[in-house]
């Protein structure tokens, strides 16, 4: 056997520094993390424009009563009778106005009539002279006025039933 271990001598020169080794194996995905807050509400937009207006619906349906009442609406107009009568075949209109003026005697005045209070044609009719300006006369489509000189007025109406 040997002596006694002696002194330890001092540290060497730090050597030179080595070659970088080889890339390490990818690690393993690590978990989800929680949900972050909600962000703040953002600005409300700006108003889109208003969109096309839609058609203009059917007008509303007059009711047919079947027979004359002293006062009664007729396409739009308000019927009005100094007096009526009525049986079960027809019903009569006694000086009848439109919307408080006189009414020119003539087919198309009377069948609008009686079609839209009965529902059916006209069982007589009659007229007198001497119109009052303006007075009323059914167009096709509406009642106009008119002051054209030489009608006379219905004075009576009945219409079928």
């Amino acid at each position: 056997m040997g002596g006694p271990t002696g002194a330890t001598g001092s540290t060497g020169a730090t050597g030179s520094i080595g070659a970088t080794g080889s890339t390490g194996a990818t690690g393993s995905v690590g978990s989800t993390g929680s949900t972050g807050a909600t962000g703040a509400t953002g600005a409300t937009g700006a108003t889109g424009s208003s969109g096309s207006t839609g058609a203009t619906g059917p007008a509303a349906a007059e009711p047919v009563f079947g027979q004359f009442l002293l006062t009664q609406i007729v396409h739009g107009a308000t019927l009005t009778c100094a007096s009526v009568t009525t049986t079960a075949t027809t019903s009569e209109c006694t000086g009848p106005s439109i919307n408080g003026l006189q009414v020119a005697l003539g087919s198309p005045q009377y069948m609008t009539i009686c079609n839209a209070v009965t529902g059916q044609n006209f069982a007589s009719v009659g007229g007198l002279g001497g119109i009052t300006t303006p007075y009323v006369v059914w167009n096709g489509t509406t009642w106009a006025l008119s002051s054209a000189a030489g009608p006379t007025y219905l004075s009576d109406l009945g219409c079928n039933r």
